[in-house]
C-alpha cells in the first residue's frame, strides 16, 4: 500500500466531511475540473460540500459518483442523509479497487459505530427487555451481517493484491 494511499484512507476515517474530496482526488481531478463537469458555477460551492459546511443536493452527488467513477459515494450519501432508506440499499459483494475499499471501510465503520452505540443503550441498565431483543433480531443482526459481508468483500480484495 502507497504512501498516498494509506493518507487517503486515514483521511477517510473519522470525517464525513472529506469522503467528496477524496473520490474527487482520486478521480484525479481538481476542484475547477470537477466544478465544469458537474456544472457547479463556483468552486466555493464544490468546497463547502467537500468541508461538509453544506449537503449536496442527490443529483450533484449522483453526478459526482458518475464524474468520479465511484458509485459506492451515492451508498454512503444516501445512508447519511436518508437514514430511513438505509435498509433497502444494496451492499456490494465485491471491491474492485483502493478507492472502493477506502469508502467500504468507512462506509462500514459508520454503521459498526452505531450499531455498538445501539448495544450500550440496551445494555445501559444491564439487562435486555423484550422490546431490546426483538430490535436486536429485527435490525441490529441484519446490520451486523451486512458489516461482515462489507469487510469481507474488502479483505477479499486485499488478499488478490
Amino acid at each position: 500500500m502507497t504512501a498516498k494511499v494509506k493518507l487517503q484512507a486515514q483521511e477517510l476515517t473519522g470525517t464525513v466531511k472529506l469522503k467528496y474530496k477524496t473520490c474527487r482526488e482520486n478521480a484525479g481531478l481538481t476542484q475547477n475540473e470537477a466544478c465544469y463537469h458537474l456544472g457547479i458555477e463556483n468552486v466555493e460551492t464544490l468546497s463547502r460540500y467537500e468541508n461538509g459546511h453544506v449537503t449536496p443536493p442527490d443529483k450533484i452527488v449522483k453526478d459526482m459518483a458518475m464524474l468520479y467513477r465511484n458509485k459506492k459515494l451515492v451508498k454512503w450519501h444516501m445512508r447519511r442523509i436518508h437514514p430511513e432508506l438505509a435498509e433497502f440499499i444494496i451492499y456490494p459483494d465485491d471491491v474492485h479497487n483502493i478507492h472502493e475499499a477506502t469508502l467500504q471501510i468507512e462506509f462500514h465503520a459508520d454503521s459498526a459505530y452505531d450499531t455498538v452505540s445501539q448495544f450500550k443503550e440496551y445494555l445501559r441498565d444491564g439487562k435486555l427487555c423484550d422490546d431490546d431483543v426483538i430490535q436486536l433480531k429485527e435490525k441490529d443482526v441484519p446490520a451486523i451481517k451486512r458489516i461482515i459481508e462489507g469487510l469481507t468483500a474488502i479483505l477479499m480484495f486485499v488478499e488478490k493484491i
